[in-house]
């Protein structure tokens, strides 16, 4: 029986798999997958004829993709974990696990490959991709949106994984439009001023400046101040956070 700690729920569904990878857009291309599983999806991948980096974390998993896999010249796969590699790759494709979508948005956030075809659990989605004002809208929908021109390519039903999730699960393309050298401690300052939601960016401020974690010289216009947090743009949140840097 298949193990759902952590989140473990491997897409088994063929033709969601080659509609998965035919979201990667032509010519061919080096491609990094974060999560080998079984191997299901790397078989796919390996077999359209992509150069394939494929990173499984977990010593069993290892062994079963290895077995699946058998010697391919075109495959290199990897026990460890693909969120310490920082090589440049022209496309990532994964079904990551559910519990590692923070951690994946701050390091992909981080690193240089271009574009990401990835397949996310659909709440988290919707919240990546929320518009300033929405209910789900907050720190990591800031730090995607400033990152990456993200679209949600289409859902995904708990019956096309092994074993069946309770929640439905959505492919998701991020064109990247910047990177960040320090995303996590990006992440975690947006955050702190997120945890103001439903009060005025005044407050926020005022508070920082209390504890000394205020930068001086930022200066925030009064406009500002008077919205809400949760209405920022992630160009204001971001330079909200710019605030932030003493230490």
């Amino acid at each position: 029986m298949r193990s759902v700690r952590l989140g473990q729920h491997f897409l088994k569904n063929k033709e969601t798999m080659h509609r998965l990878v035919g979201c990667i857009p032509p010519p061919p291309k080096k491609v990094l997958e974060i999560g080998t599983g079984d191997g299901r999806l790397t078989e796919q991948l390996v077999e359209a004829g992509y150069e394939v980096t494929s990173y499984e974390i977990d010593g069993r998993l290892y062994s079963e993709a290895r077995r699946r896999l058998g010697d391919c010249g075109n495959l290199r796969l990897l026990l460890g974990d693909g969120f310490e590699d920082k090589s440049e790759y022209d496309v990532l494709v994964s079904s990551l696990p559910y519990y590692a979508s923070r951690r994946f948005v701050e390091w992909f956030s981080a690193v240089s490959t271009p574009l990401g075809i990835i397949m996310l659990q659909k709440d988290f989605v919707d919240k990546i991709i929320s518009e300033p004002g929405g209910r789900k809208y907050g720190a990591y929908s800031v730090l995607t949106s400033y990152c990456f021109a993200s679209t949600e390519l289409f859902v995904v039903p708990p019956r096309d994984f092994e074993p069946m999730p309770r929640v439905y699960s959505s492919a998701l393309q991020m064109q990247r439009l910047r990177s960040l050298s320090e995303a996590r401690l990006t992440a975690l300052r947006l955050k702190a001023l997120f945890s103001y939601r439903g009060r005025l960016v005044a407050s926020f401020v005022r508070d920082m400046k209390k504890r000394r974690l205020w930068n001086d010289s930022v200066d925030v216009g009064g406009d500002l101040l008077h919205r809400r947090v949760e209405d920022l743009s992630p160009l204001e949140a971001m330079f909200m956070i710019g605030g932030t840097m003493k230490t």
